[in-house]
Parts: structure tokens; sequence; C-alpha cells
């Protein structure tokens, strides 16, 4: 299992969350499209060495870049967008995330773009 604490990306779609997406999200929802073929093609390695191994965990650098896409794309605020990585399952499949992930604070996303 995947958490957005871990730096190294992951192979696929978390078993739960493919199952999900599979079965409720059309073949060209953009979020769907998003996991399957857009994910693996971004690697965080370039950035490991900006975070710490003190402290609280980092979170993937892929996940922050792919939801402030997000963000973006759906133009809602930091705090909706922190909500929606906890609630929205399209965007857990597109992120790569278990269905029970808990997501991270939105304050993150503010920090991330600085």
């Amino acid at each position: 299992m995947m958490s957005i604490y871990n730096l190294s990306n992951n192979t696929g779609v978390p078993e739960d969350t493919r199952t999900w997406g599979e079965n409720h999200l059309e073949s060209d929802n953009p979020y769907r499209i998003i996991g399957e073929q857009l994910f693996s093609f971004i690697s965080c390695d370039e950035l490991a060495s900006m975070y710490s191994d003190i402290g609280r965990p980092s979170i993937n650098p892929v996940i922050l870049s792919l939801v402030t896409v997000f963000q973006f794309l759906e133009n809602v605020p930091d705090r909706v967008a922190a909500l929606w990585v906890k609630i929205r399952l399209d965007w857990k499949y597109a992120l790569h995330l278990p269905l029970h992930d808990p997501g991270f604070h939105y304050s993150d996303l503010c920090n991330f773009r600085n």
C-alpha cells in the first residue's frame, strides 16, 4: 500500500481503488486517464533531494503536483482540494491512492507551491 508520504513512485492503482474505478469511471473520464496513463510518466526522483529525513514524513511531490493541477481544473481553494483528496474517489484513482487514504493538511499545498 502506498502512502502519500512515500517519495517513491508506486507501481499502480491500489486494488481497492482500481476495482472501484474500473466499475464506475468511464474510459474517457479525465481522472481515469490520468491514473492509467499519465501518473507513471511523472517522477519525483529529481525532487527527492529537496526533502529532509528529519521531521514529519514528506508528501510525494507527484501527488501534490497533480492535486495542484486538479485544483486549477476544478477551480477550488486549498481547503477544498485537500478535502477532495480524502473523499473524491475519482481523484484517489488518478493519484493512485487507496480508498482509505487519509489525505493531507490543506496548508501542504501552499507550502508546496512556495
